[in-house]
């Protein structure tokens, strides 16, 4: 059985910790949606238009950078990547996965 190991601060008192076991097994599965759902919250809507519009034009290493927006995984925020939010826009995101 895996286990968590979490260093706890309780009160303020950063100096005294508490050691708390979790065991990995008993968190909840967080779902992973495809790219196109940028904020991954299951839906393509105009928030994750939004993050994309916040990134439009960056790349890796530019401030308004988020890899999130770049969809097609080409290094780049452009309007491709918006293209292939538009295509699924309003849909409810497949869960692809769990981490």
């Amino acid at each position: 059985m895996k286990k968590v190991m979490l260093i706890v601060a309780l009160l303020g008192l950063v100096t005294l910790g508490f050691v708390v076991a979790v065991k990995a097994d008993d968190a909840p599965p967080v779902p992973i949606y495809p790219a196109y759902d940028v904020n991954q919250d299951g839906v393509v809507e105009m928030m994750d238009f939004f993050i994309m519009a916040n990134a439009f034009g960056s790349y890796p290493g530019h401030a308004r950078w988020n890899p999130a927006a770049d969809v097609v995984a080409d290094g780049k925020i452009e309007m491709m990547d918006f293209l292939v939010v538009a295509q699924h826009f309003s849909e409810k995101s497949p869960i692809i996965g769990y981490k």
